[in-house]
């Protein structure tokens, strides 16, 4: 009996100190890391201006699926997360009361379960997509017109081509 309880003890800490498991751990963190950082800095160099609403669109907005393609929705959204909120804290001013991470958090979620290719992934990114856009076309605040256009009329088109199956054969 003693035996059989230190052979189950030495494989619990083989397990723990498994050096393929820490050397998956630590390129997750140094990804984590190096993305964190490459978004925090481009947070701070604008490439325009939004039309009809307040704030700046920045060069992070083209590394956030990027980010989810390469780390994954968890990590992705981590590291998108993170970003946002340092660089509030180095300095760069708040949008839509400190919500203007959700656009680069969504792209990062839907392009990491896109590429995980499970039909499962895919209806939790069209769900997300719905209710988001449903938020958006609900809510008072937003301008349905803008200049006699309809605003949210690429979302619309972006959430149709989502239903499509281009989207699931876009991962592969």
């Amino acid at each position: 009996c003693k035996k059989l309880h230190s052979n189950a003890k030495t494989s619990t800490v083989t397990e723990m100190f498994n050096p393929a498991q820490r050397s998956q751990r630590t390129k997750q963190i140094a990804l984590l890391t190096i993305f964190t950082a490459l978004y925090i800095v481009l947070r701070f160099i604008p490439y325009s201006i939004l039309i009809g609403g307040g704030g700046t669109l920045n060069f992070s907005d083209f590394l956030a699926p990027i980010i989810g393609i390469v780390l994954g929705p968890y990590l992705g959204g981590l590291s998108v997360v993170i970003g946002n909120f340092s660089s509030i804290g180095m300095g760069k001013p708040m949008f839509f009361n400190g919500l203007d991470f959700v656009p680069d958090l969504m792209a990062v979620l839907a392009t990491g379960f896109l590429m995980q290719q499970r039909r499962s992934r895919w209806a939790i990114v069209v769900a997300i997509n719905a209710a988001l856009l449903a938020l958006f076309l609900v809510n008072p605040l937003t301008s349905v017109f803008v200049f006699s256009v309809p605003y949210a009329w690429l979302h619309i088109i972006a959430f149709a081509v989502l239903l499509t199956p281009i989207s699931w054969f876009a991962a592969k």
